[in-house]
């Protein structure tokens, strides 16, 4: 009787070890799917990361590219106002040569 209980505590040990196996098994299954899942969580991360900084620096260049374009367009526009400024003082100077000549011609004309 004492070495069948034995026998019965032995198989009762013998099956709950092969539970608590499987059951760690099955965890270490479960962590190790958790461990992919989390691995491809932060490679996508790194990912995105890597996407945000390079949007990050093409938008430098294009605020950049921007500034610069700004710029040649005031030197444009100040080149442009400066070449009207000087025409507008040409004309200025024409109109007056134009008078004084057209006041001669009339003189001229009076004389004859």
């Amino acid at each position: 009787r004492f070495e069948d209980e034995l026998l019965h505590k032995s198989k009762f040990i013998d099956k709950f070890s092969t539970g608590q196996k499987h059951a760690i098994t099955h965890f270490e299954e479960i962590l190790g799917k958790m461990t992919d899942k989390l691995t491809e969580k932060e490679e996508e991360c790194e990912r995105l990361r890597n996407e945000f900084e390079r949007r990050e620096k093409m938008i430098g260049d294009l605020v950049a590219q921007l500034s610069e374009l700004n710029e040649e367009k005031l030197s444009m526009a100040q080149s442009a106002l400066d070449m009207a400024t000087e025409f507008e003082e040409k004309i200025f100077v024409l109109q007056g040569d134009l008078e004084r000549q057209r006041s001669k011609y009339d003189q001229a004309r009076k004389a004859l």
